[in-house]
């Protein structure tokens, strides 16, 4: 039976858990992720304390980076990650997940986001029921 108890988890944890979860994610488009850069980098972040992570059922994870806005200098919460395989969705745990991230930013400002080519699913109208306000639009060029 899966735990689909939601814990915070460390960088050594990370690593064993992070590889199932995003290669399981079929990405739309050019966009690629490149674990053997993001599973270090992200650990390494961990590390220099400002990076955190959530799973819960080992199946879906969230994680936050927890820094100072470059223009305010106010504190600020932002969403990095959001991801679940395609057997947890519907099962509750992204939604521990994303609220685990939700309760440790506590009252300051949070930031979340989705990538078109990761979440082509209106991941938008769950940050609004959630209480978000669209606030900026973001455009690449390669």
């Amino acid at each position: 039976m899966m735990n689909n108890r939601c814990r915070e988890i460390g960088a050594e944890e990370f690593e064993a858990l992070a590889g199932p979860i995003f290669q399981s994610i079929e990405v739309h488009g050019p966009e690629r992720l490149d674990l053997g850069h993001f599973v270090p980098e992200w650990k390494r972040w961990v590390g220099l304390g400002f990076a955190r992570t959530w799973v819960s059922g080992n199946q879906s994870m969230a994680g936050g980076v927890f820094t100072k806005d470059l223009f305010t200098g106010e504190p600020r919460a932002s969403l990095m990650f959001w991801v679940s395989t395609p057997a947890a969705r519907r099962t509750g745990n992204p939604i521990r997940v994303l609220r685990a991230f939700e309760e440790a930013a506590g009252s300051t400002k949070k930031a979340v986001a989705f990538h078109r080519a990761v979440s082509p699913e209106p991941l938008g109208d769950v940050y609004i029921r959630r209480g978000y306000k669209l606030n900026e639009l973001i455009f690449t060029k390669r």
